[in-house]
């Protein structure tokens, strides 16, 4: 739940801001479908 609110609505509004974001692998799958990739 937690996590679900971080990456749906906290790091949208400030990925741009983020230079490093250490994380357990078990939740980059979740953390990487959020960002927009160019």
């Amino acid at each position: 739940m937690i996590l679900d609110r971080f990456c749906l609505q906290i790091l949208p509004e400030i990925h741009h801001n983020i230079k490093w974001l250490d994380l357990e692998s078990s939740s980059m799958k979740h953390v990487l479908r959020t960002a927009h990739y160019p």
